[in-house]
């Protein structure tokens, strides 16, 4: 059986927003959210937080203890080595990898790429190299030895930074799937990642009207921003980093 681990790459120094992935969204913060969305996946194994070992960052490690889930600390900067060292310490075969900044991950399109990548046998995964999605539902899955290998040959600073750029940067080497949003929900002109105070106001405002315990996939949340067009301009002018190789 292949072990299947989450990974939330988290920290407290963000550039834009700092302490962004602690404020609260309704009752719940980010970190909050993307856990209790991961724990409804019945194929992931270990959810692991995977933060810096920054002094602010101590207050992520209390956090992941009261969820119950594990932890890793490691560079700020060397991204990649972060992640590889957390599915290590854990045994991962495989790597789930969400970030701290997307509260409202779809468990079911994770699954959904899940089974893909097992029954393809895939090296990665991704709904974010072709921009189809609304940005804040991204989901990259990939083999833990592919990440190894792509460790060995990614030397520039952007490719620590950015976990995957190396096998992205190479599919002749890796074997890669790119998914396309259905159709009818390919809006990446919305967002609702959390980048902004502006984000944040989105966030809250969907949050608000799905209800404490509510946990609206990715459509019903597009939806949502479609009917009220008015929020979805909350945010709309804010520029993106992208998720380009």
């Amino acid at each position: 059986m292949m072990k299947i681990v989450a990974v939330i790459e988290a920290r407290m120094t963000s550039t834009r927003l700092p302490g962004k992935v602690l404020m609260p969204i309704n009752e719940m913060n980010s970190i909050q959210h993307i856990t209790k969305r991961l724990k409804t996946i019945k194929d992931i194994n270990t959810i692991c937080l995977a933060t810096t070992v920054n002094e602010s960052d101590n207050v992520l490690i209390d956090l992941a203890k009261s969820l119950k889930i594990e932890v890793y600390r490691g560079s700020e900067t060397d991204v990649l080595t972060r992640v590889l060292d957390a599915a290590a310490l854990f045994s991962a075969d495989i790597i789930v990898q969400i970030t701290g900044d997307c509260p409202f991950v779809d468990p079911t399109l994770v699954d959904q790429f899940l089974q893909i990548f097992l029954s393809n046998k895939l090296d990665y995964i991704s709904n974010n190299i072709i921009q189809s999605y609304p940005d804040g539902f991204d989901i990259q899955i990939f083999n833990a030895e592919a990440l190894k290998r792509s460790s060995l040959e990614a030397h520039s600073v952007a490719e620590r930074e950015h976990v995957t750029m190396h096998i992205r940067k190479n599919p002749k080497i890796f074997k890669t799937l790119s998914v396309i949003a259905p159709k009818p929900y390919r809006y990446p002109n919305l967002s609702v990642t959390l980048d902004t105070i502006e984000d944040l106001e989105v966030l809250r405002k969907i949050a608000s009207y799905f209800g404490n315990d509510g946990m609206p996939n990715f459509m019903e949340i597009t939806d949502f921003l479609l009917a009220h067009p008015e929020i979805a301009a909350i945010n709309s002018y804010i520029p993106r980093k992208g998720f380009g190789v």
